[in-house]
C-alpha cells in the first residue's frame, strides 16, 4: 500500500485473475451465493480477497461479469460487513489520495 505499481508484475498475474474470476462468475450464474442459496462461510471467505481486487484494480474485472457483479453488490450490502469495511475503506482512500500526490509531484 502506498508503494509504486509493479505492473510487470500485474500484466504477468492479470490472466490468471481473469481466469479465476471467470470461474467464479460461472458458478454464481446457477446459485444465489457462493456454496447455494443461502449466505454462508463461504461467502464470507471470498468477500475479503474480492473486496481488495475490486478495490485495487479496474473496476471493469467485475462489471464485465454479471454474476460477480450481482453477487458483490448483494453481499457487500450487509450491514455487517459496512461495519467491517467501513473504517478501512476510509483508511484506503486515504492511501490512494497520498499515492496520487506523490506520483503528481514526481
Amino acid at each position: 500500500m502506498g508503494q509504486p505499481l509493479d505492473v510487470v508484475r500485474i500484466k504477468y498475474h492479470a490472466g490468471s485473475l481473469n481466469k479465476n474470476l471467470d470461474i467464479i462468475d460461472d458458478i454464481l450464474a446457477s446459485r444465489r451465493y457462493m456454496a447455494g442459496d443461502a449466505f454462508s462461510l463461504a461467502d464470507i471467505c471470498y468477500m475479503p480477497l474480492l473486496y481488495v481486487v475490486y478495490s485495487t484494480c479496474d473496476t471493469g474485472l467485475f462489471e464485465s461479469r454479471a454474476n460477480l457483479t450481482r453477487w458483490w453488490a448483494e453481499v457487500s450490502a450487509r450491514e455487517s460487513w459496512k461495519g467491517v469495511v467501513g473504517p478501512l475503506d476510509a483508511e484506503w482512500q486515504d492511501v490512494l489520495r497520498k499515492g496520487l500526490a506523490k506520483q503528481q509531484a514526481a
